[in-house]
């Protein structure tokens, strides 16, 4: 399994989508990789909280695609736009594997990465850092001087 883990690209970092980059972003990854995807609109609460999440989610997993794409650039209707944001999808091997409408219905609109990473832990999404081998956190965190640290 480490093996596995260890042959995954590395990410670390937030992909903005466009329309016609949202299905490659998904049917070209390698079909082991875990693609996580913010839907959202500046408007909405707790699109801001998610955004902001998922940089620092990025950092802390970075074997993990995260990916978001504005709702008017997905062309979702007006309708999924005000009673389903933020939303969170997970793909992987092109299936969608988990879907998460209104996520600020379960965190509130104002939450910390580690909150949401809890979420994303609990099912069954993200490793906790706690079960990741140390050699792959070690392979991440060859600068300790985060962005993210509060000194």
């Amino acid at each position: 399994m480490q093996q596995k883990a260890a042959s995954l690209p590395t990410f670390g970092h937030v992909f903005d989508l466009t329309r016609s980059q949202y299905v490659d972003a998904i049917d070209k990854e390698n079909k082991h990789v875990l693609i996580i995807i913010h839907i959202f609109e500046q408007f909405v609460p707790g699109c801001d909280a998610v955004n902001g999440c998922f940089q620092c989610l990025a950092q802390d997993h970075p074997r993990v695609k995260f990916c978001r794409i504005q709702s008017s650039e997905a062309d979702v209707s007006q309708t999924f736009t005000s009673k389903g944001l933020p939303a969170i999808l997970a793909y992987r091997g092109g299936q969608l594997v988990a879907n998460f409408l209104r996520i600020t219905d379960q965190l509130g609109e104002d939450f910390f990465a580690g909150d949401l990473e809890s979420f994303l832990v609990e099912h069954g999404l993200l490793q906790s850092k706690a079960d990741v081998p140390t050699v792959l956190q070690e392979s991440h965190s060859q600068d300790d001087d985060s962005d993210f640290d509060v000194d």
